[in-house]
This record gives structure tokens, sequence and C-alpha cells, in this order.
């Protein structure tokens, strides 16, 4: 429960479109940050991006986010991640699974590093229709703790 409290309150203080945090909240997220090492990492959004920026202003931004979790078999689509790690930590490993019908297709491996916004993305193409989803673990050495699930609905292209 608490990983989830924070979690919320980490994306409250990265998103400046919820507008000002709280003092309560800046502290909580600071007290984290900076004292949060043995909870591990936060997965404050996660998001479905045909592309990410590589440079520029927006460097690791999702350029546009799809609008539904629908994807053609074949097609190929990003799981963007943002994560906040807390302070002097020894980067950690997040696994990105691939489920098709209760079977692993792939698996990726990412690391994070200590940040108060640290963003990652991994290229995700099912093969086949279907119902697939996305499980993202973070992965501790002594654990592997799910963070979050996301569900794909994959269906045939349409004829050419």
């Amino acid at each position: 429960m608490k990983r989830i409290v924070v979690a919320g309150i980490a994306l409250l203080f990265i998103s400046t479109a919820h507008g000002k945090p709280s003092p309560e909240v800046v502290k909580q997220v600071v007290d984290f940050y900076f004292h949060g090492q043995e909870q591990g990492v936060v997965l404050a959004d996660v998001k479905l991006c045909d592309n990410v920026y590589t440079k520029g202003e927006q460097n690791n931004e999702c350029m546009v986010e799809r609008a539904d979790t629908t994807l053609a078999r074949g097609e190929e689509t990003n799981v963007w991640m943002l994560f906040m790690v807390p302070n002097n930590v020894e980067p950690q490993a997040i696994l990105v699974q691939l489920n098709h019908k209760g079977m692993t297709m792939s698996v990726q491996r990412a690391k994070v590093a200590s940040a108060v916004r640290y963003r990652i993305w991994k290229k995700v193409k099912p093969d086949r229709a279907g119902d697939w989803t996305v499980k993202i673990f973070h992965d501790n050495g002594n654990r592997v703790e799910l963070l979050s699930e996301v569900k794909l609905n994959v269906v045939e292209p349409p004829p050419e």
C-alpha cells in the first residue's frame, strides 16, 4: 500500500499538469528520494508510444501516446516508463516481459539509476493476433516484484 501511495505522490510531484503540490507531498517525495533506498524503485507512469524523442528539449519523452491498446499483428510500439529511483542506490534491473496466452514470448532488460525522473522505453512487436500482456518487473537481486501490467489487444492487419 505504501508503494502505491508513494507512486501517486511521485507522479503528482513530477507532473506540472497537476499544479503546485502541497508542502506535505513535497516533503514525502523528498524523504523517499533521499531515504527510500530499501523501498526500491517507483514506477510512476507507463504509456504506449509509437515514437520517443531522442534529443532536444523533450529528450526521452513520449512523442504521442497511443489512444488505445489495440495493435495490428506485427505492429511495433514502445512501452515508455517513468521511474523514481532513490538517491545513492546501485543501478536497478527492470524487466519487460511480453506474454501471449500465458506464455512468455520475450523478456527485455533495462537498468534505472538514481533520479527523480528516469525514463526508459522498450519496443514490443506482437507477432500474432489475440490478447497480450506486458508485465514490468523490478529485479532487486533478492526478489522480483511486479510493478505494472498493460493489456494489449492485437488484431489482424487490414488486407491490402
